[in-house]
């Protein structure tokens, strides 16, 4: 695609020039097709046991800027403008009979710095048997940029003790196979504290005012309200019945671009700075153990939990329980959420390293 990420100039009180309308149009260009991929497996890959193994993807049902490849290096997306963008995976292994006792995992893998930096980011590891074998799904919201060749991707793990298959499986009658899908969601950086777009109507004569008008709904929705928090230290999550459950006591904020997010007032809760529709995306990582449930959720101000991951234990063999939970929902301006869990193993047990991950991201009114 043509167009850079949009960067419209001021308006003053000279005359309508034909770079600043450009800036305008090409503004317009950009965001009505702003950098969007998904692309899925058709062909069986072989994961190797505790191993993170990159996943093909082998076809593309969406491609907008046409940089992904299915033939050279087809886990890669290599991303076309430099942003903030949102990743979303799913994936399932292939079992035998014989399987029994395990764990699968999906993560991404965000490679920056020119190959420089490679940093793993964890969605769910889940348990799994011959009769049980759900799927895992991860989200993240990370920072890349074209300008050093940043790529993504996505990574399959499993610990049955022999390689195993991913599941392929695109028939007409079954459709249940690993997918990948990568969107831009904002600029690295932009202007803050701006009102949700609401175009008024042109006025003769058309004056600087009104045209800057247009310079901001441009600016906000390149720069739209995101957020990703973090817990980086372990916290204790009490044996609870269900669906009591606690909420994450979150210390870190890795973007929070319209501060939703206080540290030192409510570290829980991220609220909301603008109305409108936001995607929201929640990992909770525990401490396996043989006994008991996890589960995870999200809590709009006090109402009723919406509960994602509600999974059977991991056994004390395997890595850190992950289980997410995601929605999206139309809120107001002020109204918050909270990533809250719950566990029964009949004893406290810490969150384990990554902890737990809050994401939001607005998309629209």
């Amino acid at each position: 695609m043509p167009y850079a990420v949009p960067n419209p100039r001021t308006w003053g009180n000279e005359f309508i020039t034909a770079p600043k309308l450009r800036d305008l149009g090409n503004s317009i260009g950009f965001l009505r097709q702003r950098p969007l991929f998904q692309g899925y497996q058709a062909t069986a890959q072989a994961v190797a046991d505790q191993t993170y193994t990159p996943v093909n993807m082998d076809v593309e049902t969406l491609d907008n800027w046409a940089v992904h490849s299915t033939t050279i290096n087809p886990s890669r997306y290599p991303v076309p403008v430099d942003g903030w963008y949102l990743v979303m995976g799913h994936l399932f292994f292939d079992y035998a009979a014989s399987s029994s006792n395990f764990s699968h995992s999906i993560s991404f893998r965000a490679t920056t710095n020119n190959g420089g930096t490679v940093t793993d980011y964890r969605g769910e590891t889940r348990p799994g048997a011959s009769t049980h074998q759900p799927g895992v799904f991860g989200a993240e919201l990370l920072q890349l940029r074209k300008s050093t060749n940043d790529y993504v991707e996505m990574l399959a793990w499993q610990n049955t003790g022999v390689t195993r298959n991913l599941l392929a499986d695109v028939s007409a009658a079954s459709i249940k196979s690993s997918v990948m899908s990568v969107s831009w969601v904002a600029s690295l950086t932009g202007t803050t504290g701006l009102a949700v777009p609401s175009p008024a109507s042109w006025t003769s004569p058309i004056s600087s005012a009104q045209l800057n008008a247009y310079r901001d709904h441009v600016r906000f929705l390149t720069y739209p309200p995101i957020a990703r928090l973090t817990l980086n230290s372990a916290q204790g999550i009490p044996s609870q019945t269900w669906a009591a459950s606690t909420p994450i006591q979150f210390d870190s904020a890795t973007v929070d671009n319209y501060g939703g997010w206080n540290a030192g007032i409510n570290p829980t809760r991220y609220s909301f700075p603008r109305s409108g529709v936001y995607y929201i995306y929640g990992m909770y990582s525990c401490s396996s153990n043989a006994s008991g449930t996890r589960g995870v959720g999200l809590q709009i101000n006090t109402n009723a939990v919406l509960w994602g991951t509600h999974d059977m234990p991991c056994t004390a063999t395997a890595p850190a329980h992950r289980i997410t939970v995601a929605r999206t929902r139309r809120v107001n301006a002020g109204d918050y959420v909270q990533l809250v869990v719950t566990q029964s193993s009949g004893a406290t047990r810490n969150t384990q390293a990554p902890h737990a991950t809050l994401i939001a991201v607005w998309q629209g009114v």
